[in-house]
C-alpha cells in the first residue's frame, strides 16, 4: 500500500511506502496513513495498492478501509482523495 501526500494545490509532496503484504493481504492502520500525510506536511492525500492476483474488485476490507480513512481525514482537517485498487495494467477507484 502506498499513499500519495499531496499539498493544499494538490501537487505530489511525496510517495511513501506504507506496507508490503502478502499475495492475499496487505494492511495499514488508519493511524499511520494520517501520521505520514501530517508529518510530511501534506493537505490531501490518496491511496493505492495491488491485487497481484488481476482481480479489480474492491474486498470487503478495502472498503471498510477507505470509509474509515476518509472518516479520520475529515475530522483531521485533511481532504482524502481516493483509494485505488491496481491490478496489473488496470485500476479502480474504491
Amino acid at each position: 500500500m502506498v499513499v500519495a501526500v499531496l499539498d493544499r494545490r494538490l501537487r505530489v509532496l511525496d510517495v511513501v511506502t506504507l506496507a508490503e503484504g502478502t499475495t492475499a493481504h496487505a494492511t495499514a492502520p488508519t493511524a499511520d496513513i494520517l501520521r505520514t500525510v501530517l508529518s510530511r506536511g501534506g493537505q490531501a492525500f490518496a491511496l493505492a495498492h495491488n491485487h497481484p492476483g488481476g482481480s479489480l474488485e474492491p474486498s470487503p476490507t478495502d472498503r471498510t478501509t477507505t470509509v474509515q480513512v476518509r472518516a479520520a481525514a475529515e475530522a483531521c482537517g485533511l481532504r482524502f482523495l481516493d483509494h485505488l485498487v491496481v491490478a496489473g495494467e488496470d485500476w479502480r477507484a474504491i
